[in-house]
């Protein structure tokens, strides 16, 4: 039996309009066309366009098998932090995204010290947003200004490759959101959590709590490369800043297969 291992993205307690959402698994499709995941995109594509009893639309149903799940952060509470910076890379995202569903919901129900959430995904394709903008978009709705005594979220999406063929978006287009981006090239990590660590700082402990700062947590999905940059970018940070922010620790999830 093959293995293939996946990331929950969704939350025990994740809920849609009309019934429980149920555990979400996202997949990457390989490159390989005779692949495991190229199989599975070609099941999920047909049962997207078959009609049947249930209407149009239905998707296919499969029996597999689950073990885990396994690893995870351990003792890491990431709602205990002052700020959380996620960095993803690929089908990381579903890391990414499980983490962030979970401080949202801790935050508005006041079980979350967390401040400020930046989102950063990193992805060949542009193309690579367009399926994901409806569940990005809801997350970023979901937090608030500064002011608020709530989180606030940021998300951004930047792109290593030349779109294949036609951008997905139109010329001069932008998502109408400020604290949602997408942009061309590699992501500052260093500069990115410098920025978060300042922004807690500025915030003090009033914003949310009368707390003081309780640090920075940086967690990390991906390659194993991409693991190790942000790990080289995380011990590089001023010993005096980390001290003023409460600390800054990392969580990583590389892929090791």
């Amino acid at each position: 039996m093959a293995v293939h291992p996946f990331t929950i993205s969704s939350l025990p307690a994740s809920r849609t309009d009309t019934e429980a959402e149920g555990l979400v698994l996202m997949a990457k499709k390989t490159t390989n066309p005779s692949g495991w995941t190229n199989k599975l995109f070609d099941l999920a594509k047909l049962g997207s366009y078959r009609g049947s009893e249930k209407g149009a639309g239905a998707g296919q149903t499969v029996r597999v098998v689950i073990e885990g799940p396994y690893g995870g952060p351990g003792n890491i509470m990431f709602a205990s932090y002052s700020a959380a910076v996620l960095v993803c890379g690929g089908s990381g995202i579903s890391y990414g995204l499980s983490v962030l569903k979970d401080l949202l919901n801790k935050d508005q129900t006041g079980k979350s010290r967390v401040k400020v959430i930046e989102l950063v995904w990193i992805v060949q394709d542009p193309a690579s947003l367009v399926s994901l903008m409806p569940v990005l978009t809801s997350l970023v709705r979901q937090s608030s200004p500064l002011d608020s005594g709530y989180a606030t979220l940021k998300i951004s999406v930047f792109y290593t490759r030349a779109p294949i063929g036609k951008f997905p978006f139109e010329e001069g287009w932008n998502l109408h959101i400020p604290t949602l981006t997408l942009s061309p090239g590699r992501p500052k990590i260093g500069r990115i959590i410098e920025g978060v660590m300042g922004k807690i700082v500025r915030l003090g402990a009033s914003a949310k709590d009368d707390e003081r700062n309780t640090g920075v947590i940086v967690g990390v999905c991906g390659p194993a490369q991409l693991a190790d940059d942000v790990s080289a970018e995380v011990g590089k940070l001023d010993e005096g800043r980390r001290e003023k922010v409460g600390g800054v620790d990392l969580v990583e999830e590389a892929f090791g297969w």
